[in-house]
Parts: structure tokens; C-alpha cells; sequence
């Protein structure tokens, strides 16, 4: 059991989230993920096209062994919102087809 309490949770979530505000971000046209002091890993947003894009370009993300689930989701976000694609309707169906019948 934890010694933490709603405010220790709160200010926790809020710390990661600014931590994740610097180490993934948008400059210059890219999606930038700061990997250490000095390496990083760029993504030209001008070649996200589509939603298969994204994927292309998290599946590539994933293969690295410093990648985190969070900075995996911040990455989504900002490709999203940069691109102003969208990976489901308004519905909440997928908008990317899995291919799958065709």
C-alpha cells in the first residue's frame, strides 16, 4: 500500500506529464523524440500523410529499446494533431483498415 496521497498523485501525473512535454516534441516540421542529452529520434511530419503513415512510423518507433508506452501515446498525440489525421471516426470505429477481406 502506498503512502502517497490524491495531491502526491496529482503532482506525480503532472511532473511525467511536462517530462514527456520536453522529451517528445514538435520543431521545424518534426516530431522529435529525445532519446538522451545528445540523441534524438525525428520524424518530418510532412511525410505523414496518412493514418497508415503513423502506423508505419510507430511500428519503426517501437523496434527501439528505449521506447516507452508514454512517450508511444505523446508521439500519436502530437502526429495526430500535427497531420490532423485522425486514427478513428467520430463513431469510434477504426479509421485505419486492417486489409483484412480484400
Amino acid at each position: 500500500m502506498s503512502d502517497w496521497s490524491a495531491g502526491d498523485c496529482v503532482d506525480h501525473a503532472i511532473t511525467q506529464s511536462d517530462l514527456l512535454d520536453q522529451l517528445v516534441t514538435v520543431e521545424d516540421g518534426f516530431i522529435i523524440l529525445k532519446i538522451n542529452e545528445n540523441e534524438s529520434y525525428e520524424v518530418c511530419i510532412a511525410h505523414i500523410n496518412s493514418a497508415e503513415d503513423i502506423l508505419k512510423f510507430l511500428l519503426q518507433i517501437l523496434e527501439k529499446k528505449w521506447v516507452t508506452r508514454h512517450l508511444v501515446n505523446r508521439f500519436l498525440s502530437l502526429a495526430c494533431r500535427e497531420s490532423g489525421i485522425k486514427l478513428y471516426h467520430e463513431d469510434g470505429h477504426h479509421a485505419v483498415s486492417s486489409g483484412v477481406g480484400r
